[in-house]
This record gives structure tokens, C-alpha cells and sequence, in this order.
């Protein structure tokens, strides 16, 4: 579907940027984590995008802890972006990876995920990519990560970027509550964990 033997933005693919970022990732504190910015080349963007519109998404609700809509990423797509990013996030984060699971989410009016320990992984290497073309930040929808002791991080929301996240059992996040403002917008991302 991608046909893309490398998806990222050529940029990443530069030595010298990788080792920025990977001291970059590595000094963040008090959550490591980083953002990188137009980090898919235009044909993967495009491509994933456009295959964000044709999933079929089931949206789950729980109104004690969240709602939002879901589904698995295809496993061909799954495969053709874990031949880039594993490679590059294994570098970035200084451990081999060798297994990308990724789910699509999409989110409109309504929908959220509330801080709750149940909803979280344990320690885990996060990362999030981006696919949503147009959002007004009053809508609301930023997921933000906390460690327990007031420290925060807030993913931006920004096409096209891709967040790193060193998750400790201390670190969980939340999807702030999406309102009106939203109209009839939705978000779009890809969220998941690399082992």
C-alpha cells in the first residue's frame, strides 16, 4: 500500500541529525522523550492518510475512562513502517527493537481518555505519529503524559510528527476532552509501542 522502501523525511536519514536527536531524546527530562517534525517523506504521508479514511473504525466507550474510536493498523502497513522506524527508533532510544505494534485512533466531539492506571502500559517505549491534517487547538484533543510527581509533557498536534516516549510504571497519559470546537473535524494518529 506505502511502497515506499524508505519512509522517512531524508533529513533523519543523515548521520549527524540521528546522533542530534539521540542526544536530544537522552537528555530529556523529567520524561525522555522527543518530536521530531516532517518526519514522513510527502508519498507515506499521503499514502497513510488516505488509508486513515478507508479504515473502519469502532468507536468504544467507557464514560468512566475514555471514548474514542479505534482499530488495529493493517498488518501491511504495520510491516512496511516497522522496516523504517524500527531501525531508527532503536538508534534514537540506544536498544534494539524488533517489534512494532501500532493502533489507528481517531477522534472527534466527545471523545477522551481520563488519567487511570488501568488504561496504561507498564514501561514501554511509546511513539506516536501525527496524520491529522487541519486541527484547531481549542478543540482540544492534546495527549499529555504525567509522572506522578506534576511534571508534564504534551505531545503537539502537528501533522506529520513523530513522538518518542520512555515510558516508566510512574508515567501514564490521558487524551484531554475534545469539544464543540471540534465541529465536525476529526483527529487522526497512530499510537503505539516498540519492543
Amino acid at each position: 500500500m506505502l511502497n515506499s522502501t524508505q519512509m522517512l523525511n531524508s533529513i533523519y536519514l543523515n548521520q549527524s541529525v540521528q546522533t542530534q536527536v539521540r542526544d536530544a531524546f537522552s537528555n530529556a527530562t523529567p520524561i525522555p522523550s522527543i518530536t521530531l517534525y516532517e518526519t514522513l517523506n510527502l508519498t507515506t504521508l499521503t499514502a497513510l492518510c488516505e488509508s486513515m479514511l478507508t479504515l473502519h473504525f469502532k468507536h468504544t466507550k467507557n464514560p468512566l475512562l475514555y471514548s474514542f474510536a479505534t482499530v488495529p493498523l493493517p498488518q501491511n502497513i504495520q510491516k512496511e513502517l516497522s522496516a523504517s522506524l524500527l531501525p531508527f527508533v532503536s538508534y534514537i532510544t540506544k536498544k534494539k527493537r524488533t517489534k512494532l505494534s501500532l493502533t489507528a485512533y481517531k477522534l472527534s466531539w466527545k471523545d477522551y481518555q481520563i488519567l487511570h492506571d488501568s488504561l496504561q502500559p507498564q514501561k514501554s517505549t511509546q511513539i506516536i505519529i501525527d496524520l491529522t491534517p487541519v486541527w484547531n487547538l481549542e478543540a482540544g484533543g492534546t495527549i499529555t503524559y504525567v509522572d506522578g510527581t506534576g511534571e508534564y509533557l504534551s505531545v503537539p498536534i502537528k501533522n506529520n510528527t513523530l513522538t518518542i516516549i520512555e515510558k516508566n510504571k510512574d508515567v501514564n497519559h490521558f487524551i484531554q476532552y475534545i469539544n464543540n470546537k471540534a465541529k465536525t473535524q476529526s483527529r487522526y494518529f497512530l499510537m503505539g509501542t516498540v519492543e
